[in-house]
């Protein structure tokens, strides 16, 4: 691959390690690297939210209801209308389990 696009193998292994460590691809020693299946696959995540900025997490948040909205739209569900009155609950939850310095999973 580095012959190929024209750069040094440090270039290639980063670009496998952050392809991995997105579950993009899985890695198999002696075999190679391979396009992980769908369902192995993470279709979005968040790194380096500041959970500090009110901004930051309405921006998800709007973020997180458009895309509920927009995936089941065109499949005839109707139990993304619940999905907004649960998105809030967890950010409560959130807030609420950082305010107590808890991990938020008891």
């Amino acid at each position: 691959m580095f012959e190929q696009f024209s750069v040094c193998r440090a270039v290639v292994r980063e670009a496998l390690s952050q392809l991995k460590f997105e579950d993009l691809i899985t890695m198999q020693r002696g075999k190679g690297a391979f396009v992980a299946k769908r369902g192995e696959r993470h279709a979005f995540r968040l790194s380096e939210v500041s959970l500090g900025e009110e901004n930051s997490l309405l921006h998800i948040l709007e973020f997180l209801i458009t895309h509920r909205r927009s995936r089941h739209s065109s499949s005839g569900n109707t139990s993304h209308r619940r999905g907004p009155q649960r998105i809030r609950q967890a950010l409560i939850g959130m807030e609420y389990a950082i305010v107590n310095d808890r991990l938020g999973d008891e």
